[in-house]
């Protein structure tokens, strides 16, 4: 039950977005350069 707890952690949720956003970020800003590259 522990574990279930963990996941309901709203930090735990916080992190997880907020890597997503970082991910996310990086991979527009490349898919960006790479299309200037390109034209």
């Amino acid at each position: 039950s522990e574990a279930v707890e963990k996941e309901d952690d709203p930090n735990f949720f916080k992190m997880v977005e907020g890597f997503f956003d970082k991910g996310a970020a990086i991979v527009e800003n490349k898919l960006v350069e790479e299309d200037l590259k390109t034209r």
